[in-house]
């Protein structure tokens, strides 16, 4: 997990070394962040029905009817029966909660000092505007 954050963590490492300055957006390691958060999802999903899987071929196929069914494919997962599943899913979203804080706290920082430079100038220099991203030029108008 420490390799998957470092990278994240960059972003965060620039806004501090920036002293109140803004950095220039590093769109890469924000898409490389989000495409982390969505590997981690996919495999939270699949883990997920490889332990609903398992848990019903457990099952003795004795289902009455079509109704319960339904009813035992919705319902929850038995964890104790797949803790090695449980436990990776714990560390999957665990790491997907703390890349969002990373990215929030980049963004809040990005949005801080683009408050300050805007109180403190009526029009944003031409290289505060260079290392703003496209949304942050729109709201900057």
């Amino acid at each position: 997990m420490a390799e998957l954050t470092r990278r994240a963590t960059t972003l965060i490492k620039e806004m501090i070394t920036a002293d109140g300055r803004l950095p220039a957006y590093n769109e890469e390691v924000v898409r490389q962040t989000l495409q982390q958060i969505s590997s981690h999802q996919d495999g939270i999903t699949q883990m997920m029905t490889e332990a609903a899987r398992a848990q019903n071929q457990q099952r003795q196929p004795q289902q009455e009817s079509l109704e319960e069914q339904i009813e035992e494919d919705d319902a929850a997962v038995d964890w104790t029966n797949s803790p090695e599943h449980a436990g990776a899913i714990v560390v999957h979203h665990e790491t997907i909660l703390k890349l969002k804080r990373i990215l929030l706290t980049y963004m809040k920082m990005r949005q801080d000092c683009l408050i300050n430079v805007r109180w403190a100038q009526r029009m944003l220099k031409a290289d505060v505007r260079e290392n703003m991203s496209p949304q942050e030029q729109q709201v900057g108008r």
